[in-house]
């Protein structure tokens, strides 16, 4: 709900996160790190050049190659996105702050979730 103040939708925060500071990501990278198919990336990629959030260009070593830059307004809503990532996130641990077996098998199981996800792409 916090990320609909931000225009950003389910998913696109992911995304903007799979990038470095100043960096530029492959469209394939970028679809491993979200165990997503490539043609999905390239659909949000379309979504998010239209915000001006981000831009594409080819690789200079192969042609075949796509990367993905953030624009300065890319990075102001991934640095957004990271601020209410970690206020949700602060929320979340306050609540269970007494129940901290609880936040260790949540973190045990979002770490085999996520491994097997990469596998199943």
């Amino acid at each position: 709900m916090r990320l609909v103040d931000l225009d950003v939708a389910v998913g696109q925060d992911q995304f903007l996160l799979s990038f470095e500071d100043d960096g530029q990501v492959s469209v394939a990278e970028i679809a491993i790190r979200l165990s997503v198919r490539a043609s999905t990336v390239s659909k949000m990629t379309d979504r998010l050049a239209a915000k001006g959030w981000v831009v594409r260009s080819a690789d200079n070593e192969d042609a075949r190659r796509v990367l993905v830059h953030l624009t300065d307004e890319g990075r102001a809503a991934r640095d957004a996105v990271l601020r209410v990532e970690a206020e949700v996130e602060a929320e979340i641990l306050a609540a269970l702050a007494e129940k901290t077996a609880t936040v260790s098998a949540l973190a045990e199981l979002d770490a085999v979730v996520a491994k097997r996800l990469r596998r199943l792409r």
